[in-house]
């Protein structure tokens, strides 16, 4: 593994006298770890948008569903365009964390897996924490 490695940074965060450092499978205790770390280390305000569409929009995405009614769902469910505050770190559900956003032009509020979910400024430190995070969820889960 290279020292700027995502799979170095991602090995460092869990790191743990139980934990072997190949070992980066996600699992419910490393999970927890991980948002132990998150956390900590989450710099406020923290805006995020998603890393492709979200399932719900696909069949509208594709060119199979009506465009007039994707536009009054998006109303009620968050798009993957959306602008979202991170609002906090929820539970974690089958070792996945969520996370509680808000859409910035309604406040309407979600909870979103956090691994589908990118931060808008490449720049600040944040984006490389949630961008890791989304790496490990993708390249180490079920």
């Amino acid at each position: 593994m290279l020292k700027n490695s995502p799979d170095k940074r991602i090995s460092e965060i869990l790191s743990d006298s139980e934990i072997e450092e190949d070992d980066l499978w996600v699992s419910s205790k490393k999970s927890q770890k991980y948002l132990q770390y998150l956390r900590v280390n989450i710099s406020f305000p923290c805006i995020l948008t998603g890393i492709e569409c979200f399932t719900w929009e696909e069949i509208y995405l594709f060119g199979f569903g009506d465009q007039n009614e994707y536009e009054k769902l998006k109303k009620s469910y968050p798009s993957y365009k959306d602008k979202l505050e991170l609002v906090k770190f929820e539970k974690i559900v089958k070792d996945k964390i969520q996370a509680k956003v808000k859409r910035q032009n309604d406040n309407c509020e979600f909870i979103i897996p956090l691994g589908l979910l990118e931060v808008t400024d490449k720049n600040s430190k944040n984006h490389q924490l949630i961008e890791d995070y989304a790496i490990w969820v993708e390249n180490y889960g079920d």
